[in-house]
């Protein structure tokens, strides 16, 4: 219970930080922030003077997402809203890439699930949907995907970059390393660790946007999706 009850505490402190750090997008430089923003005002027939303290609290995290929102769809390899599946012979995590920058996850076990069903026929049924949860953020480049998340602890904050190479309807996790807090960037000396984790796109599985009573906003699981058990290391993103 008190380990359960660690991760929820983690995971609210995480969601409250991603969103009062929320940032424009990477390319921006120092100058276009303003011009953008008041391009996206006109767009949207608000009327203003002058940008304000109203003007911003009311419109600018919406201007960021939708900034975001543009720059990311002009990537051809990564799926948005829809579901990655990773696979070991215990555990079948989740994942969804937003088309806003955030990543969802979740995890279910594979066999004696509530959730899930055993494997039959080579498909493996969701029985009773379950919503993702807030996991961190990303950046796209070309082929390759950053995800940059934070874990508060018992002793401290854990801050790490998972990277991962994007081909056909797979993403796979090559490494991970040690960051500053919700970022990219290596820390001074961080090691960086290889790995081997596939994320496979399930078309079959939907990812529907709910708002949850405790979560916010969020996603449901449903549907079903090809079971593709794979023998790895089972350390991997949830400690």
């Amino acid at each position: 219970m008190k380990k359960q009850i660690n991760k929820i505490v983690s995971i609210v402190v995480l969601m409250f930080l991603l969103t009062s750090c929320h940032r424009p997008p990477k390319g921006y430089k120092e100058g276009d922030y303003e011009r953008a923003f008041i391009k996206y005002l006109c767009m949207r027939k608000i009327e203003f003077t002058d940008l304000n303290n109203s003007i911003y609290s009311k419109y600018y995290s919406d201007f960021l997402d939708y900034e975001t929102k543009e720059l990311l769809s002009k990537n051809p390899f990564l799926k948005f809203n829809q579901v990655y599946v990773h696979q070991t012979n215990n555990i079948i995590r989740y994942f969804v890439f937003t088309d806003i920058g955030y990543v969802y996850a979740a995890e279910t076990d594979r066999d004696k699930s509530a959730f899930v069903s055993e494997p039959a026929e080579g498909k493996i049924k969701v029985k009773k949907p379950f919503p993702l949860l807030l996991y961190g953020f990303y950046e796209l480049e070309d082929r390759t995907v950053k995800i940059s998340r934070n874990e508060v602890q018992r002793y401290g904050e854990l801050n790490q970059c998972d990277v991962g190479i994007m081909q056909n309807d797979t993403i796979t996790l090559t490494a991970y390393y040690n960051t500053k807090k919700f970022g990219y960037k290596k820390k001074w000396l961080a090691k960086t660790h290889k790995t081997n984790f596939k994320l496979v796109y399930q078309p079959n599985l939907t990812a529907t946007p709910i708002k949850h009573d405790f979560w916010g906003k969020t996603f449901r699981i449903e549907g079903d999706f090809n079971d593709e058990r794979v023998v790895e290391e089972e350390k991997m993103f949830f400690h």
